[in-house]
């Protein structure tokens, strides 16, 4: 699976924590998640900078940046960061854990189901369904 094939499936599958996620499904959209954070956390940065240069108070341009990257941060996280929790749980059932584990993410122990994620599959359909197409 490639990245624009991962991230198409990701989004189709925007809700669902059902069924199964191959390595390459999640990790593809791991990175695409990084890269539109990047592009975001850019385009924060120069907004702020142009706020800062054409603002007659330098303090109140930094305030209105920050109030620009926690919209930008809360609209990245609904839109990338639910269908990344359902790749993750899907994930975790490739490997025949429980999606459960995703709720570590809310109690910022988040690095563990990231690292169970790099866990091989299970090479047999488990109780979460068949293999998925890598």
């Amino acid at each position: 699976m490639g990245f624009g094939t991962a991230v198409k499936t990701c989004f189709q599958k925007y809700f669902d924590f059902n069924g199964r996620a191959s390595v390459a499904e999640f990790w593809w959209f791991v990175l695409f998640q990084f890269l539109v954070s990047v592009v975001i956390a850019i385009l924060v940065v120069i907004v702020a900078a142009l706020m800062g240069a054409f603002a007659q108070d330098a303090s109140g341009a930094i305030a209105a940046g920050i109030i620009i990257l926690f919209v930008f941060a809360g609209i990245v996280a609904i839109v990338v960061g639910l269908p990344l929790y359902a790749a993750q749980a899907r994930r975790l059932h490739d490997m025949g854990q429980s999606g459960w584990w995703v709720l570590l993410n809310f109690v910022s122990l988040g690095l563990v189901p990231l690292i169970m994620a790099a866990f091989p599959s299970q090479p047999y359909a488990n109780e979460w369904g068949p293999e998925p197409v890598a």
